[in-house]
């Protein structure tokens, strides 16, 4: 049956509450609706609304239709009393708001619920302990969120959403500005031990929540979960887990940043592992992410575990920093408790690092790792960690197999953090770096990496060797950044210039391609040789009006040969002015040729004549 709700009423005809109590007493699926009349409109509550049959509440829009708990009521409690069976709800379009409980501020889950293209902001949970879903808290059944926003809402536990025994999965949704004692944005529990329940966190953000306790993004208890394609930025813990807090669930991790997230105590980034715990799970899988620019005061600026099996695979940790020790990674002392017999038993927590990235990251000890157990760190990159002679970057108990552990980048990493393509921020390996075609394929292989930290589109294994480091270097684009003519060798920011560029790309296998910086718009760039393009290539100006590569009037501008008869080059060349070029007898005096190159009319010639052809000479090319 289909009812419609057609005024702002609490009650009585026409009113919401009256149309779900109409659709809890009709057996079977109802579905209610808006009148148009309500867009802007704001539905006020005295009490909850209990759901107990299968509904679907569509709203007029998240930004045209609120309902309002006063300040003092929950507003919907979706319940049938039945343990044995379970309800379906559905709710879509509506803002929930100024919600008050005990637990669940708005919403009171005890069935199968979904919620789509809602904003749920500015309720809360009572703030005592145990009580918990400032926004939502679901104790049975399963929850499902899209495309909505969590905002404001505070609780003991999950500021924006509480759950346990329940199936959960969110997707491209935002969790901003919740705040909680455990949990901010979302807390989530399955049963001690039981790994039943399993939580699912896609395509999301996490933003600026605040927690007194653990897991300012996240805090996961028991259970399996999943965050995948998923933003952390600026969450806040007084105590361990800025952005994620892990406690004896297996969690894997994916495609993922955690950027400028602080946690006082542990793991500014992430914290895995309970200090007390029982025995099992708490097994961590990083795979495809980055840690940038999370601090801590005490231990694990970047990632901290002291319990479980941690895994990192083709992942970046960048710029983290700690008080103490472990700016990247630090790996602790396990304890374990059992509540139900007497010993306490210790041991370590495990760590495994997989073709990624460690650089950048600072510590008053052990800038890079420190671990107080033996790890495994293969084909990945460990370097540029500030250190000091009292304490090296790693600590020293690191097992290390087709790995570049050393204190300096320098002709190693680009030392930016920058968008290289994929969903994820990476250091690309410099041209002529050590890591380049220098790791272990089998183990790349063995660990089931198909593309590098980037995704796809970016193979694993280029160039039939893998590199070391989360970046695999492949077509490369160089940026030339200086007028000079020279050849130095010095690539740094602000010396790169056009002919080194191409010095480099002619020593790379791939089709590289050679672009200008800004810096150089409207810019003369003086040759005063020939420059040899031996290798593919594609090299774009700024357009032929703003920028031109000119001679002296006595040498040629480009010479295009591979110096193979039976092999050709593909060179591309566009969006600059030829100018001043000389050469004599069968020689152009912008090119010679003697491979592919499509010439662009985006180029311009002002050639000084040759004997034979004044600007192009090609043969046999075309």
């Amino acid at each position: 049956t289909a009812f419609t709700v057609v005024n702002t009423d609490d009650s009585g005809a026409g009113s919401l509450r009256d149309a779900i109590e109409q659709a809890n007493a009709n057996v079977g699926a109802d579905t209610i609706s808006f009148d148009s009349s309500l867009a802007g409109e704001t539905i006020v509550l005295s009490d909850e609304i209990l759901i107990s049959d299968d509904v679907t509440i569509t709203g007029l829009g998240a930004d045209q239709l609120t309902l309002d708990g006063n300040g003092d009521s929950r507003i919907f409690n979706i319940d049938d009393s039945l343990s044995e069976s379970e309800i379906i709800v559905e709710l879509s379009g509506l803002t929930l708001s100024n919600g008050f409980a005990i637990d669940g501020g708005a919403i009171l889950n005890y069935e199968n619920l979904t919620i789509t293209d809602c904003i749920v902001s500015g309720n809360s949970a009572s703030n005592s302990f145990f009580h918990a879903g400032g926004g939502i808290y679901s104790a049975a059944g399963s929850l499902t969120v899209s495309g909505s926003l969590f905002s404001g809402n505070s609780g003991y536990s999950g500021g924006g959403i509480a759950t346990v025994n329940t199936m959960l999965t969110v997707t491209h949704s935002t969790f901003s500005g919740n705040t909680a004692q455990e949990g901010g944005g979302i807390n989530f529990e399955s049963p001690y031990q039981n790994d039943i329940y399993t939580a699912s966190v896609t395509s999301c953000r996490f933003l600026q929540n605040n927690v007194t306790g653990n897991g300012a993004g996240i805090l996961f208890e028991h259970g399996q979960a999943s965050v995948s394609n998923s933003i952390f930025t600026g969450n806040i813990s007084d105590r361990v887990g800025g952005g994620i807090a892990n406690y004896w669930t297996t969690l894997f991790v994916e495609n993922s940043t955690f950027h400028q997230n602080y946690a006082r105590v542990y793991g500014g980034g992430i914290s895995n592992g309970g200090i007390f715990s029982s025995e099992g799970g708490g097994d961590l899988t990083l795979l495809s992410s980055t840690l940038s620019e999370n601090s801590t005061v005490n231990n694990g600026g970047g990632y901290y575990s002291n319990y479980g099996l941690t895994r990192i695979f083709n992942s970046t940790l960048s710029g983290n920093s700690t008080l103490h020790s472990g700016g990247g990674i630090n790996v602790g002392r396990r304890i374990y408790v059992d509540t139900y017999s007497a010993p306490n038993v210790e041991g370590p927590a495990e760590l495994e690092i997989f073709n990624s990235t460690i650089t950048g990251n600072t510590a008053n000890h052990r800038s890079g790792i420190y671990t107080i157990y033996q790890i495994e760190v293969t084909n990945s990159i460990i370097a540029g960690n500030p250190a000091d002679e009292s304490y090296p970057q790693n600590s020293d108990k690191i097992t290390a197999t087709s790995s570049i552990i050393q204190d300096s980048i320098e002709s190693l990493l680009d030392p930016v953090l920058r968008d290289n393509g994929g969903t994820t921020k990476t250091h690309a390996l410099l041209p002529l770096s050590a890591a380049i075609n220098a790791g272990d394929n089998s183990t790349a292989s063995n660990a089931g990496l198909i593309n590098d930290q980037r995704g796809i589109g970016f193979p694993r294994i280029f160039d039939g060797i893998v590199d070391i480091g989360a970046f695999e270097s492949q077509s490369l684009h160089f940026l030339v950044d200086s007028t000079l003519d020279t050849d130095d060798g010095n690539y740094s920011a602000g010396n790169l210039s056009l002919r080194e560029a191409i010095k480099l790309s002619n020593e790379s296998a791939s089709v590289d391609t050679i672009t200008f910086d800004a810096s150089l718009f409207d810019q003369t760039l003086l040759l005063y040789n020939e420059l040899v393009i031996t290798d593919d290539v594609t090299i774009i100006g700024h357009g032929a009006a703003h920028l031109t590569l000119s001679g002296d009037g006595t040498r040629r501008l480009f010479r295009i040969d591979d110096g193979d008869a039976e092999t050709s080059i593909s060179v591309e060349l566009s969006d600059f002015t030829l100018a001043n070029g000389f050469a004599y007898y069968n020689s152009g005096g912008a090119f010679t040729i003697w491979n592919h190159c499509p010439f662009p009319m985006s180029c311009l010639q002002t050639i000084r004549p040759a004997f034979y052809m004044a600007g192009l000479f090609s043969v046999p090319a075309t």
